[in-house]
């Protein structure tokens, strides 16, 4: 008895000491740690989800007009005439012809007067005077007479064409006599066409083609309708009810001001129910990335951990996946996932200690080619 008290004493001393040594006791197996993290874990970055690379071809609607018209007319009409009429000229009086007209259309061409004198005793001259300037100063035989007139010596609005005898002179027993019909006649075109500006969306940052849709509603005559963008000609037809013509993208001048014009052929109208350009273009190359901190104290403890991601679809021509792993200290690091890439497939790439280092580790994840993958719930798995 009296041995045991001390060997007791020396048990609960030992039994002290280990516990201090130690950290307390253990009773069970050890905890296990995560895969490759010391003590601390390395906070897991959340599921990312999204497309990579060119998504497919989009489109841009851009109304330019609606209800609008464009017509090309050319011919001759008469603007006045004068029947049954005479003009005489002698020592007891005189007779004389006056006839007001407009020249409104701004593309007149030419202008002429057709006279068929009827009868005439030749004893003086048929004079012919427009605004105050004589254009005809001459015998006329009894027959058809044209005269031409000065198309740009016509006014919009007044002018006077007067018709007059010369004097006979020394016959004063009768004044010169002119009998006659005349018409007036004006050779003209008109050229109605029509021109709109509007913008190409400076959101797009590059087109692959454009395209001019036209709505006609009513078309008459038989020369062409023509369209031009920033004056290149992008279309020249006769369609009666919709236009549709495919041109460079070139031709259009992205986040700028554009303008179309619309006119017609010699003989033709159309009336055009809307107007639209369509912007066909290529979607910005979109990536995904998560990013994947280390403390020192993780990085110094840190193995490898799992990168793990879903591909819900492919769309296009993709060649491949790549998964650029940018670390804490700026290096750049590639990895390419092994096997064929195929919709609702699962990968896992392994990210070694030499591809991370402490701080913040930008994982993305880009294609090659001109197509897109859609991954779901990229992450970190430890």
């Amino acid at each position: 008895m009296s041995d045991f008290l001390p060997v007791l004493a020396a048990g609960f001393i030992i039994l002290a000491a280990l516990f201090l040594l130690f950290g307390g006791l253990q009773i069970g197996p050890a905890p296990q740690r995560g895969a490759g993290v010391g003590e601390e874990e390395a906070p897991l970055p959340p599921p990312v989800s999204g497309i990579v690379g060119y998504p497919q071809q989009g489109m841009r609607d851009i109304p330019i007009a609606n209800s609008f018209s464009v017509s090309f007319e050319s011919g001759e009409k008469p603007v006045a005439s004068l029947r049954n009429s005479s003009v005489e000229n002698g020592v007891f009086g005189r007779v004389d012809r006056e006839i007001s007209f407009d020249a409104p259309s701004q593309d007149l061409q030419s202008a002429r007067i057709k006279l068929n004198v009827t009868d005439t005793n030749l004893y003086g001259n048929l004079v012919v005077v427009l605004n105050g300037n004589t254009v005809f100063n001459n015998y006329s035989l009894p027959g058809r007479l044209e005269v031409q007139l000065n198309a740009s010596a016509l006014k919009l609005s007044g002018n006077i064409l007067q018709i007059e005898a010369s004097s006979s002179s020394w016959r004063i027993w009768a004044p010169t006599v002119y009998k006659f019909d005349a018409d007036l006649l004006l050779n003209y075109f008109s050229l109605n066409s029509s021109s709109f500006d509007f913008v190409a969306d400076s959101g797009i940052q590059s087109i692959s083609q454009a395209r001019l849709v036209l709505v006609i509603s009513k078309k008459e005559g038989s020369g062409n309708l023509i369209a031009r963008v920033n004056g290149n000609e992008v279309y020249r037809g006769n369609d009666t009810r919709i236009a549709i013509a495919d041109f460079p993208a070139s031709d259009i001048n992205l986040g700028k001001t554009n303008t179309a014009e619309f006119l017609a052929e010699k003989g033709a109208s159309y009336d055009i129910s809307s107007a639209e350009v369509l912007l066909f273009y290529q979607p910005v190359f979109r990536t995904q990335a998560l990013y994947y901190n280390l403390t020192g104290d993780q990085y110094s403890s840190f193995t490898n951990a799992t990168l793990g991601f879903g591909i819900q679809k492919i769309t296009g021509n993709v060649i491949s996946i790549l998964v650029k792993v940018t670390d804490g200290a700026g290096g750049a690091h590639s990895i390419i996932p092994q096997g064929i890439l195929q919709e609702g497939n699962s990968y896992n790439i392994t990210l070694t200690k030499d591809q991370l280092y402490t701080g913040s580790n930008r994982i993305e994840f880009v294609t090659g080619g001109t197509g897109s993958v859609s991954i779901v719930n990229a992450t970190v798995i430890q």
